[in-house]
């Protein structure tokens, strides 16, 4: 279900929108389902997110360069209040200007590839969630680290599996 006059936008290849429903109550779950209270639950459970203005100054690129790569599975979308937000372990800092990671835009893809219709707050909450082949790590903490990417991708793949049940 999705909040009344929400955006939609896109997220590793199409258009989704934030979730609020039943089936994400364990992620994010609060009484008061106004707009302002479940966009601060949601940003409490997805850690340090970008809105669209920083991600622009840190990329050096136009919006629409940047909505090109949202919609093309690049970089991970949230929607905000009036912006979008983007959750900050998909950007790596390179002296004075930042990129998106490689892996973020692997791991969008393999959560794609698996389950389509994946939600992007499922994505950004999977990334700060603990995951056993990271040894209990949160995938937005080894990629921090500069891990092994293929490994951060692998538990993306099986926890796509896993939402496409």
């Amino acid at each position: 279900m999705a909040l009344p006059g929400t955006p939609i936008i896109a997220a590793a290849g199409r258009r989704s929108r934030p979730q609020t429903g039943r089936r994400y109550r364990g992620i994010v779950d609060v009484e008061d389902r106004s707009p302002k209270r479940v966009a601060d639950a949601w940003d409490r459970r997805v850690g340090e997110t970008f809105d669209t203005d920083r991600v622009l100054g840190l990329l050096e690129v136009s919006g629409a360069a940047l909505d090109t790569q949202s919609q093309e599975g690049s970089v991970l979308a949230l929607p905000g209040l009036g912006t979008n937000r983007y959750p900050a372990w998909q950007f790596h800092a390179e002296g004075a200007r930042s990129s998106v990671r490689p892996v973020a835009r692997r791991i969008l893809m393999a959560f794609a590839e698996v389950a389509a219709d994946v939600s992007p707050f499922t994505i950004a909450a999977w990334a700060t969630s603990p995951q056993p082949e990271l040894d209990d790590r949160t995938p937005a903490d080894w990629i921090a680290d500069d891990r092994d990417e293929d490994l951060v991708v692998l538990a993306g793949k099986r926890a796509a599996h896993l939402e496409a049940r």
